[in-house]
């Protein structure tokens, strides 16, 4: 790294696993994140220097696999392949590391330039699931470090190692041979299932253009699978995807699709038990027990509808004197400037300008801890559980349950709450989430609302303002029962959806 002073960072992961977090940490900056899947749903870019060296970091949005089935995917893998980053840092969650090394199976296959953040381990150890990452950075043969994203632990640590795995020369592999580790990753298939990827390889090593552009293992292994995107890529060159079809047609894809997944699952079976220092005690945890309430089919909606008009409720009683104070301190200048500014001036100083910011400020209270309240519940991992209990009521509407994020989403600001929509894999259900989110409050309509309230209904502005947010959810609901009915007719996707665990929230996550 001493001739090249810059380095291009991919931060990657599955959704959940604090990768926002550890970006956050890493550049200073202040993105969005939350303790629920689909918090990043684009790439962002941040940068940072450490050592003399000036590094850009690219967050990329949260998937489980790099398979091209949602928009999410195809962004991280075109990024990962296209672009070429000096490093791929995969953010792994400690406490579901089977889950998290799927995705590892497949970057390894598409980069020779990976490395592993094993983040939570601050939770990991406290359930007795503590991973000896230097035997793990042996097996994988790539660089392992430890961090806890929220207390900013192992930040230098990541970016010694990816300073150090970029100045290695490990990432100048062209990703053209079948069977290094670099390119063809640690899992090995069936003995059917490596014969086909070595005869694919040996028809594809026939295009070099696309081989020096691709790894060929991958591009088998992808073909197998009949990924769409890169059947598309093969059939650029007709004379290749004749010499592929008969090979292909030998193989069921069916088949071969179960035997690479149980392929990955077996090594990562076996790679997890080499490196778990602990194992976890069979028990009901305090989550579940947490679980069996706030999630019941009777009781999850009643306690969502009083929890959100609680949240309002206290953001109007601890915002009233903060409100009060302003407007005193407003007034206190104004008049101030009306008194010792002659003329027109002053009246247009006082009046105009001093009084009209001021009449905009004094809401102010009342949004920071509206805001302030909405990302303690998220963090602590209750909103993704109100997600999983308007699922029922939003799928007989025509809804997905994973509409419930975007419009969750909508209540901060309607443009975040489209771009989450991206999540949602099936194009109708997506477009009707994207018409009735607007009808979410978002947060610039609160000031009107606290106005208005306060004025008319003093005794009770709290409530007033939680039925008009609620009228709201109202209004989109019954707009896309309409809409489902006609415009979009079919069934919903079924909602599938992962629950992460309670937490304590931080102070810097929640501000």
């Amino acid at each position: 790294m001493a001739e090249n002073k810059k380095l291009r960072l991919g931060l990657i992961g599955n959704p959940n696993v604090g990768k926002t977090t550890i970006f956050n940490a890493i550049t200073g900056a202040r993105q969005k994140t939350g303790n629920r899947p689909g918090v990043t749903v684009e790439k962002k870019t941040g940068q940072v220097t450490h050592k003399g060296v000036d590094i850009e970091i690219i967050d990329l949005p949260g998937t489980y696999a790099i398979t091209a089935y949602s928009p999410d995917e195809i962004i991280a893998r075109d990024f990962i392949l296209d672009e070429k980053p000096d490093v791929v840092v995969q953010i792994v969650d400690t406490t579901n590391l089977e889950r998290n090394l799927y995705l590892t199976t497949q970057l390894a296959e598409i980069t020779p330039n990976l490395m592993l953040a094993l983040n939570l381990t601050d939770f990991a150890e406290a359930q007795g699931l503590a991973v000896d990452a230097d035997k793990l950075s042996k097996e994988l043969s790539i660089p392992v470090v430890k961090t806890v994203g929220t207390r900013k632990e192992g930040i230098n640590e990541l970016l010694d190692a990816a300073i150090g795995l970029a100045g290695s020369g490990k990432g100048t592999c062209a990703g053209s041979c079948t069977s290094c580790t670099s390119c063809g990753g640690f899992v090995n298939f069936s003995p059917k299932t490596e014969d086909a990827i070595t005869k694919i390889s040996e028809v594809l090593a026939g295009d070099a253009p696309l081989t020096s552009k691709y790894p060929t293992r991958w591009l088998a292994i992808s073909l197998l699978e009949e990924d769409a995107n890169v059947i598309e890529k093969v059939k650029a060159n007709p004379d290749l995807y004749a010499k592929l079809s008969p090979v292909l047609s030998s193989y069921s894809p069916e088949v071969a699709e179960a035997d690479i997944a149980d392929g990955r699952y077996t090594a990562i079976s076996a790679l997890t038990q080499k490196v778990r220092i602990g194992k976890v005690e069979s028990k009901i945890s305090p989550s579940d027990t947490l679980d069996h309430v706030l999630t019941d089919k009777w009781l999850g909606i009643p306690i969502f509808l009083a929890l959100m008009c609680a949240a309002f409720d206290l953001t109007f009683t601890f915002g009233a004197p903060f409100m009060t104070l302003i407007e005193t301190v407003v007034g206190w200048i104004s008049t101030f400037a009306v008194d010792n500014v002659p003329g027109l001036l002053g009246s247009i100083l006082g009046d105009g300008i001093i009084a009209g910011v001021g009449s905009v400020l004094v809401f102010l209270p009342n949004i920071l801890i509206l805001f302030f309240v909405l990302s303690i519940l998220e963090d602590t991992g209750y909103l993704a559980r109100a997600a999983f209990i308007m699922d029922r009521p939003l799928h007989a509407l025509g809804l997905p349950g994973k509409a419930f994020i975007p419009m969750l989403s909508g209540f901060g600001c309607n443009v975040p709450g489209f771009m989450a929509a991206r999540t949602i894999e099936d194009e109708k259900d997506r477009l009707l989430t994207l018409l009735v989110t607007p009808f979410m409050s978002c947060g610039a309509r609160l000031p009107i609302y606290v106005l208005f309230a306060g004025v008319f209904f003093t005794a009770t502005a709290g409530e007033v303002i939680f039925s008009l947010y609620l009228l709201g959810i109202v209004i989109a609901i019954v707009s896309a029962f309409i809409f489902k009915r006609t415009l979009f007719k079919g069934e919903p996707a079924p909602f599938i959806m992962e629950m992460p665990p309670y937490r304590i929230p931080t102070l810097f996550a929640a501000l």
